[in-house]
């Protein structure tokens, strides 16, 4: 009889534990916490070149949704403002920023938890972490709550901001606010966001790049042309430059996405005085397929392994 009393207890535990989680999924709001004084998560950002990963991915929603959103949130800190570049790491690059999901309990580990996400009924969405040691910035997340592509992207738009230093906002439309049903509805951080990002930090980030990339067609081929320049860069040292073609990803990188690259590599351009560097290349129309829209980026690459894109354009071919 105990061993049936003790099923039927399992039986209702584990009923408990999936009600909690599909509560989850209608929960309106969440609390944040700092642990530890929001200066020393401030602190934890390094650089404002930021190198970026997944650790694991969630098995609610596909793989190229998470890469999708996670290149939208970080995309979305506009470093002509901001001063701030996101770019992801290779497979083993050192990270500043790592993304995980996690099933166990999220207090597990050694690691100093700086701050957390809780929804009103008590269970944590996300806990960030903080680290002596590359990735200096953790996120984990809670891997029982049903993802989405939507949700996913405005929590990681929340946990950027507080680790860049914004406060959390009942304003409407911040990308801080508390109210997770207006997750699904935020696109990018406020004008009101990125200039208080910019002055939080403009004793830090003060290399500015201008990345500008022009395309223009012709009977042969599709003309490529993108100027760099950087200011504050008392180097300036240009190992690789190219672009990056994609079709079916907005933000193709080096390692992931880019089904076409035209590269320049190897060529080391010095660039001590702000003064331009440009690249001039040209795609053959019968390498491209006719009815297809492509996504496409300039990117270069450092002598320090530091990557920068350019914002990315959308063509079509006839």
């Amino acid at each position: 009889m105990k061993y049936l009393i003790a099923s039927i207890v399992a039986i209702i535990s584990l009923f408990l534990v999936f009600a909690c989680v599909e509560e989850l999924k209608t929960g309106d709001s969440f609390s944040y916490y700092s642990i530890v004084k929001d200066e020393e998560i401030q602190s934890s950002l390094k650089s404002c070149f930021i190198k970026f990963g997944i650790t694991n991915y969630s098995g609610n929603f596909t793989l190229k949704e998470q890469d999708e959103a996670i290149a939208e949130a970080f995309e979305s800190w506009q470093p002509e403002i901001t001063k701030l570049y996101f770019a992801q790491a290779g497979i083993n690059e050192k990270k500043d920023f790592a993304i995980e999901f996690s099933a166990e309990n999220l207090f597990s580990g050694k690691q100093k938890n700086a701050g957390l996400l809780k929804f009103k009924t008590g269970d944590v969405l996300s806990i960030i972490r903080l680290s002596d040691t590359q990735p200096f910035v953790k996120f984990v997340l809670n891997e029982n709550y049903h993802w989405d592509k939507a949700t996913f992207k405005g929590v990681i738009l929340f946990l950027t901001g507080k680790v860049l230093g914004l406060q959390v906002s009942e304003v409407p439309g911040s990308i801080l606010n508390e109210d997770v049903s207006k997750l699904n509805t935020k696109n990018a951080p406020g004008s009101e966001d990125l200039e208080t990002v910019k002055n939080l930090l403009q004793n830090k980030c003060k290399e500015e790049i201008f990345f500008n990339i022009v395309t223009s067609a012709s009977d042969s081929g599709i003309d490529l042309n993108h100027v760099l320049s950087m200011r504050n860069n008392p180097e300036g040292l240009v190992f690789e430059n190219g672009f990056l073609l994609s079709t079916d990803f907005q933000f193709p990188t080096l390692d992931k996405y880019a089904r076409i690259k035209v590269l320049d590599r190897n060529v080391i351009k010095t660039n001590p005085y702000g003064s331009p560097i440009g690249l001039n290349r040209q795609f053959p129309l019968d390498s491209l397929k006719s009815g297809t829209s492509y996504y496409l980026r300039g990117y270069f690459k450092d002598n320090t392994g530091r990557v920068v894109y350019s914002k990315q354009l959308k063509f079509k071919t006839n």
